[in-house]
């Protein structure tokens, strides 16, 4: 081989380690880890993955109440790039029954390599419902004192919570609550500890309020003028709101009043507030209900839109904060 021979096979050589050619394996797609959560009437999945640079892979999707014969067919789930929760797949199963138990199958293939099944279990979970069998206690502004009757109501919530128990409903009375407190006593799964407006005129939060605890029911409250009406402490799941449906929208330069009252029909209305930071008008989108429990207000356009509110977070990603403004 002649010198110039062998120095064009080396630079040659070298270029082809410094740039590989895709590989086949590449293109093969890898599965990793799958994902799942519910809200009343859906299912949403994921399934992370590594490879298919050629983005070919497909995932389809079935269900069916768990113990049923028949399987349904689902839209397939929606290939995603995303650098903060990598790459994978995601979609949802709608229109589903509450309080129901499914199978669901994700079947993986891809032309280039890697196709897998698996098969998931999830419950969709109960239409909210107050508790029955508990007891009902009195509260009024104040900072100490009471027995919850309603000749002698607790004064201050700090004083209620302090014999609250699950199933137990208090009806928190007209008037001006100062401080910030938090609802940090937790009901259990079905059985809420409930904050109810007692119907006898607003119930003031003057400073917002806060949730430390699971399972708790908040109904016919009003913050205002409060940059975050809400504060949610260490991701609680499963609390709930119900509200008036109705639409607040002052002048840009005006704080906004939200109100929290309960509404007087038989079907209940699920509510989430958004808030915007506008100067102009504009058209709140309709919140999802796989996620944080949506803003409660603020001193900017408050929108109250009918939907489905509950918050029970998927679990946080590593390095995401356990607490969460509204």
């Amino acid at each position: 081989m002649v010198p110039g021979s062998l120095a064009f096979l080396v630079v040659g050589i070298a270029t082809i380690l410094v740039h590989p050619v895709p590989s086949f394996a590449q293109n093969g797609v890898t599965p990793g880890q799958t994902r799942i959560y519910s809200t009343i009437y859906s299912v949403g999945g994921e399934w992370d993955l590594s490879g298919d640079v050629n983005h070919n892979a497909t995932v389809n999707v079935q269900y069916r109440i768990q113990g049923a014969s028949a399987w349904k067919s689902a839209l397939p789930l929606v290939r995603v790039d995303n650098t903060y929760n990598g790459n994978g797949f995601a979609g949802s199963i709608l229109f589903l029954n509450p309080d129901t138990t499914y199978e669901v199958v994700l079947n993986l293939s891809d032309p280039d390599g890697g196709a897998e099944n698996r098969i998931l279990t999830v419950a969709t979970r109960l239409l909210p419902m107050l508790p029955t069998g508990g007891r009902t206690f009195h509260v009024v502004p104040g900072s100490g004192g009471g027995d919850g009757s309603v000749t002698n109501p607790f004064k201050g919530i700090a004083t209620a919570q302090a014999v609250a128990h699950p199933r137990d409903i208090f009806l928190v009375h007209a008037g001006s609550y100062s401080g910030r407190p938090t609802f940090s006593v937790p009901g259990v799964a079905r059985n809420y500890i409930v904050w109810k407006g007692a119907g006898d005129g607003e119930a003031l939060f003057v400073d917002g309020l806060n949730f430390g605890a699971s399972h708790v029911w908040v109904e016919g409250l009003t913050v205002r003028n409060q940059a975050y009406a809400t504060f949610s402490l260490n991701c609680p799941s499963d609390v709930r709101s119900r509200r008036v449906a109705r639409t607040t929208i002052p002048s840009p330069t005006t704080a906004s009043p939200v109100s929290l009252m309960g509404s007087p029909r038989l079907a209940p209305t699920w509510t989430s507030l958004v808030t915007t930071s506008s100067t102009s008008p504009t058209t709140a989108s309709k919140p999802t209900t796989a996620g944080p429990m949506s803003a409660f207000g603020g001193t900017a356009f408050t929108t109250l839109i009918t939907t489905d509110s509950v918050f029970s977070p998927r679990p946080a990603r590593p390095g995401t904060s356990s607490a969460t403004r509204s």
